[in-house]
């Protein structure tokens, strides 16, 4: 029975009500105590609940036979759930969010069965579809799911209240009881529309699970945002419901990388999976490549997606149709933006909107789930069928929204934010044109890796967008393409995004002719061979110089020519041509005084300085050194004058001053700290320890050389990190720490070999050979001798080729491999006489004697002896002389091979 009071306004309190009974197994209530308003305040109340719970409790739907992919997520929910959870008086509630499709309802029945299975909800669990995205916007009434979860609870029709506040003291009430009676209810409302409408929803006693495409964030509750599935739990699922339908398909196990494909084109979209898999069940016989192919057109792929009563499109449609006039103009124009997130600021350009309304509306569709938050904070994403819906959309609502002038004002905000970013990166960007173009760079002059942070943050997560509008630029607005190109130029130098300099470049050269600007294609062109070199494509690297000096002899830039030139020069430099190099050099050189450019004129002394040192006359590389210094210390470029100053430290180790070295690195070294250029800081740190090493400071060398590879390492440098590992070795070599020498060189030529650099990993394998041979292991010495010998060939090096040749030759020796060793010695000293280095054909005459020798052959042996002995008295090496000479006598001692020092920091 029940005794209802109700307050009535003005009146006081009176009695409405009458004892009721209820059927057997309905509920009979009996209250006594007085109701103010709607709230019961029951002093004494009896509540007597049927004895079997009422089958509608256990009214969930039947959850999906497969589930993956969810395990943390579902773990989480269970977390909230569980009876031992902190507060357990607490109403225990979470409200999972996401985009339509995401799976958002089939986590939340997952959850709550696995939650009844374990015994944590005696009273059952309730679910009702509160279909808060309707087609039309319309939504149910509160009193509609009220009276629909009381009816649920076996409420009778006729002992309903009216009012939604009636309705919700009752259904709270009769949650409350099954709870103290250690029979909690889990309440399902799935598919929610935003937070307030559903308060009265909400139970007092047991703990509710909700879902809605809004972000719940008003709500009480564990808050949790579902995302599509991953690539491997996509095709998991996949395959699983494939099984299911038919055991023998095993199309997914055959074609595996058709069904990743499959699932990259849903972006992972269980609802878009479950079409997938019907599609194919439909056609047990279809492959899956003819599906991908299907699905990868965008301008269908939602057409495509859909089967049935299934349709993504028409989910997403509804969420668009809960959306204002302004959220969904905004969600129409995202799509225009051609990269992977958009900021609030390119939002705003192309809206024509101010920055805080665009924000706003931006934040209410992240809500919504059309957009979501970027990994950065002001940027945002979309799901990409979402995106594609709201192409669709945009395309419909094109001449309306203004799109074709939004994309422009996109493009155009790109370019100016580019020029702005740039600007602070390198001092010499202030000198941009006009047009935006930006002046051919050597390639010795990278900006300073610490530039300002703001910029290079803003860059580094533009750049995937930049890359984008480029490219669609190309062709709707060239100007903005190659300007854009070229602006980015020393920001991609500095980050080392070989790849995306390979790209755009390129692109930019054509793009530039095709419209005739001849001084922006010899732009990309030097910035296009700048990044060949990076990449150590050297011959590719000169053909682009010299395209770009074509293009700036048709315009008559001198300036921009002898900055082509002197990168020229230095990619010849590299290529074992000294004397090439040193012409450009030269001309140059003369270029930049016809112009009055002093910072070019030392960039290219310095070049100059670099080829002639090369070309065995330090005397002329000191005075072109010393000439650049000058300059830079004139021009207040501290920067420049530590360049110079470490290649004069080179230098100086050559002509064996190594103790003025140490000083002139040290030099090097301060300055280069002051200016905060890690790069250079750690190739002075290496070419430092190279005199440290040659004064006998060996520790002073390895901690260097550790330290440098360590930096070289953070930055990013593998080539320099390399250089660094294979001088250490040379270190370890000095100190008679063969093993430790070995493993160095192995890091450095596996390091070289993985960034394709034939030369570096030439000498780490040359050096590693040595080290390996003063361990008398000459059968593991000979394969990197090959190795070094053959990289040598291949960058066009052959004096480097020979001496790795000579090596192996005495390797073979060492190792009773007399024949080959005599051949390849014999060819080495022709080659050293064909060359003119009479020092160089003594050593492999010696080394081809001692083999001649131990092979028996004792006529050929003196032959080749009194040879070699003669060279050295000509040379005026009068010790290694008297050796051939004893060795006319005696040939059983065998001469140690010597350790290489080849790469320094120059």
């Amino acid at each position: 029975m029940a005794v209802f009071y109700l307050h009535d306004e003005g009146q006081g309190t009176r009695n409405l009500g009458q004892v009721v009974t209820m059927s057997a197994d309905g509920v009979r209530n009996t209250f006594s105590g007085v109701v103010i308003g709607p709230v019961i305040m029951g002093r004494d109340i009896t509540l007597t609940l049927p004895p079997v719970v009422a089958p509608s409790l256990y009214g969930l739907t039947t959850p999906a036979t497969h589930f993956v992919g969810r395990e943390t997520e579902l773990d989480g929910l269970l977390s909230v759930l569980a009876p031992a959870a902190p507060q357990p008086g607490r109403v225990r509630v979470a409200a999972v969010a996401g985009l339509a499709g995401v799976g958002k309802t089939e986590l939340v029945l997952q959850t709550a069965h696995r939650a009844l299975e374990r015994g944590w909800f005696a009273g059952g669990a309730l679910m009702v579809d509160l279909q808060g995205y309707q087609e039309g916007g319309a939504r149910l009434p509160v009193t509609a799911v009220l009276t629909r979860l009381l009816h649920d609870l076996r409420v009778p029709h006729q002992h309903i209240p009216s009012d939604a506040d009636g309705m919700a003291t009752m259904y709270r009430s009769i949650l409350a009881e099954y709870a103290k009676q250690g029979r909690p209810v889990l309440v399902v409302l799935d598919n929610a529309p935003p937070a307030e409408s559903i308060r009265p929803l909400l139970p007092n006693a047991g703990a509710a699970l909700v879902t809605s495409r809004h972000i719940m964030a008003a709500l009480d509750a564990r808050l949790m945002d579902l995302h599509p599935l991953g690539s491997a739990a996509a095709v998991a699922l996949l395959e699983r419901q494939l099984r299911h339908a038919r055991p023998d398909d095993q199309r997914v196990t055959r074609a595996p990388a058709d069904a990743l494909e499959i699932v990259r084109l849903c972006d992972g979209l269980p609802l878009a999976l479950v079409i997938v898999k019907a599609l194919l069940t439909a056609h047990p016989t279809k492959p899956l490549d003819h599906l991908a192919a299907e699905l990868h057109a965008e301008r269908t792929r939602l057409s495509r997606l859909q089967y049935g009563e299934l349709k993504v499109r028409a989910v997403f449609q509804l969420s668009y149709n809960a959306l204002n006039d302004a959220q969904r103009f905004l969600f129409r124009l995202l799509s225009i933006n051609p990269g992977p997130h958009v900021s609030i600021d390119a939002v705003a350009a192309a809206a024509s909107w101010e920055r805080a309304p665009a924000r706003q509306v931006l934040e209410e569709l992240a809500r919504a789930h059309l957009t979501e938050p970027g990994a950065l904070y002001g940027r945002w994403q979309m799901h990409d069928l979402v995106r594609l819906h709201s192409s669709e959309l945009g395309r419909a609502h094109a001449k309306a929204d203004g799109r074709a002038p939004a994309l422009d004002r996109l493009l155009r905000y790109y370019l100016d934010a580019t020029n702005a970013a740039c600007d602070r990166l390198d001092p010499r960007m202030a000198e941009r044109g006009s047009d935006g173009s930006v002046p051919a760079r050597a390639v010795q002059t990278a900006p300073q890796p610490d530039g300002p942070a703001h910029e290079l943050a803003w860059l580094d997560a533009e750049l995937p967008n930049l890359m984008a509008a480029i490219g669609l630029s190309a062709d709707r607005s060239p100007g903005i393409c190659v300007q854009t190109s070229l602006s980015l130029a020393d920001y991609l130098e500095l980050r080392r995004h070989l790849n995306e300099a390979l790209t755009l470049f390129p692109l930019a050269e054509q793009v530039a002719i095709r419209i005739g600007d001849q001084q922006a294609a010899g732009h990309a062109c030097n910035n296009f061979g700048n990044a060949l070199v990076q990449a150590g494509s050297y011959d590719e690297a000169a053909d682009a110089y010299r395209r770009a000096l074509g293009h700036y002899r048709g315009t008559g830039d001198r300036q921009a020519a002898a900055t082509t030139l002197s990168n020229l020069g230095t990619v010849l430099l590299d290529k074992s041509r000294p004397a090439d190099a040193a012409g450009c050099f030269i001309q140059a050189d003369e270029e930049f005084t016809a112009v009055n450019d002093p910072h070019g004129r030392a960039l290219a002394l310095t070049n100059l300085g670099n080829a002639m040192r090369e070309l065995g006359a330090p005397e002329q590389a000191l005075r072109a050194y010393k000439d650049a210094g000058r300059l830079h210390h004139a021009l207040s470029n501290p920067r420049g004058l530590a360049l110079a100053l470490t290649n004069t430290g080179s230098l100086l180790i050559d002509v064996g001053e190594a103790a003025e070295a140490v000083r002139v690195f040290g030099q090097a070294l301060s300055l280069f700290r002051q200016q905060h250029d890690r790069p250079n800081e750690a190739k002075t740190m290496i070419g430092l320890g190279i005199a440290l090493r040659v004064i006998g400071d060996i520790d002073r060398a390895r901690e260097l050389h550790e330290r440098a590879a360590d930096l070289m390492h953070f930055l990013g440098d593998p080539r320099g990190e390399a250089n660094a590992l294979d001088q250490l070795g040379n270190d370890f070599q000095d100190a008679e720490a063969g093993g430790e020498a070995i493993a160095a060189h192995e890091r450095a030529a596996l390091l070289y070999r993985r960034h394709g650099d034939a030369r570096g990993e030439a000498e780490a394998c040359h050096n590693g050979a040595m080290a390996l041979a003063t361990l008398q292991k000459f059968d593991e010495a000979i394969p990197l001798l090959r190795r070094a010998a053959d990289r040598y060939r291949a960058v066009g090096d052959g004096e480097a080729a020979v001496e790795a040749t000579g090596d192996l030759g005495m390797a073979l020796a060492a190792s009773k491999k007399y024949a080959e060793a005599i051949e390849l010695l014999t060819t080495v000293a022709d080659h050293f006489r064909e060359m003119g280095k009479g020092h160089s054909e003594a050593m492999a005459l010696m080394n081809l004697s001692q083999a001649l020798h131990h092979a028996h052959r004792n006529d050929r042996a003196r032959v080749a002896a009194e040879r070699a002995a003669s060279l050295f008295r000509a040379a005026g090496d009068h010790e290694s002389a008297r050796l051939v000479t004893r060795r006319l006598k005696k040939y059983g001692a065998r001469r140690a091979l010597r350790p290489k020092r080849r790469r320094g920091p120059g």
